[in-house]
């Protein structure tokens, strides 16, 4: 893949491809066609074992026990019910994949190892032979199906396996909240799988188009928006990633407990910002520290942000940002675009 992203001018820094030459017309491909990107440094793992889905079961916020063919989204917790990471799963008839982003991979397989070895569940890594790549946006499944043969799946995380372009794994991933397919594909037919994709009329994009969509749906990443000290209701992961009729796993009775009091005291929310805004900037009311700047993307008239902010700073509430007399940084409801 490194080869075809430069072949396209990527623009890149460090391992990351920033752009393709013009991330305005990627950011359009996202919104009003079908982006394609590689989520690179996105651990992917296949799980064997006779307990692996009962393994995972025990210990994640969602329902894992389903059929072949069918997937899952959940977070691993800790005790006091904060995220370990998050995973997403597609369980298979001889094994399982399961993919996070990166700064969710070292502390949640960390976790898991400590446990599955009495269980005699093996977690091997699969990203080097496979990439993992995304098609999203309002055009990606018409476009996704003229390259795919047979019809994709259809409810959240479902997927099959098809032979063309090697072994191929396509799973129905709407993780940006806009319609998305995830294509597991070995990395020798990577290149000619997005050749394909790109001839049918999906765009490749970078990440400064990823980052400008995901800021603008409020989805949250981990080790950017959400850490061990984030509960999942808190950064809005409450319909995406629990189940509560499930049975118990490691810090349920945190979750059960927040479902009966009917709220949380924190909560994930967008800001309009100055454009100089800094990720990492303190937020201030007052002269009262409330909150850190997590993610913030250029936007028309200065930018957006997100964070995690106390429930009574409600929507249309005014911050300052960096200091007691900093630039004004209001907040606003998620997803920006319908605020």
């Amino acid at each position: 893949m490194d080869a075809w992203h430069e072949q396209q001018g990527a623009r890149i820094e460090g391992e990351v491809v920033v752009d393709y030459g013009d991330a305005a017309a990627e950011a359009r491909a996202l919104r009003e066609g079908a982006g394609l990107y590689e989520r690179h440094g996105w651990s992917l793992r296949r799980w064997t074992g006779d307990k692996r889905v009962t393994f995972l079961h025990n210990y994640i916020t969602q329902e894992v026990r389903r059929e072949p063919g069918q997937g899952a989204y959940g977070c691993v917790l800790n005790v006091k019910g904060g995220t370990v990471g998050d995973l997403w799963v597609a369980l298979r008839e001889d094994d399982l994949l399961a993919w996070c982003s990166p700064r969710a991979e070292q502390p949640l397989y960390k976790h898991l190892k400590r446990y599955a070895i009495f269980d005699k569940v093996k977690m091997e890594d699969a990203a080097q032979e496979r990439a993992l790549l995304s098609v999203a946006g309002p055009q990606a499944l018409a476009l996704v199906e003229g390259v795919i043969p047979g019809e994709l799946p259809q409810g959240p995380l479902d997927h099959r396996t098809i032979e063309g372009f090697g072994e191929l794994v396509v799973v129905r991933d709407d993780w940006l909240d806009v319609p998305g397919v995830t294509l597991i594909v070995t990395r020798a037919r990577a290149g000619e799988l997005v050749e394909e994709l790109c001839a049918a009329g999906v765009r490749p994009v970078g990440q400064r188009a990823l980052e400008g969509l995901r800021v603008e749906r409020g989805v949250p990443l981990y080790g950017v928006d959400i850490s061990e000290k984030t509960i999942p209701v808190e950064a809005g992961l409450e319909a995406k990633a629990i189940d509560y009729d499930k049975g118990c796993y490691t810090g349920q009775e945190v979750i059960v407990r927040i479902k009966h009091r009917g709220k949380v005291n924190r909560r994930l929310v967008g800001l309009r910002l100055p454009a100089e805004a800094e990720v990492g900037a303190a937020l201030f009311s007052g002269e009262k520290e409330v909150g850190t700047l997590t993610s913030a993307v250029p936007a028309e008239g200065g930018a957006r942000g997100l964070t995690i902010l106390h429930r009574k700073y409600e929507v249309g509430a005014e911050l300052r940002l960096g200091s007691a007399e900093g630039p004004a940084a209001e907040v606003v409801e998620l997803p920006f675009s319908a605020s």
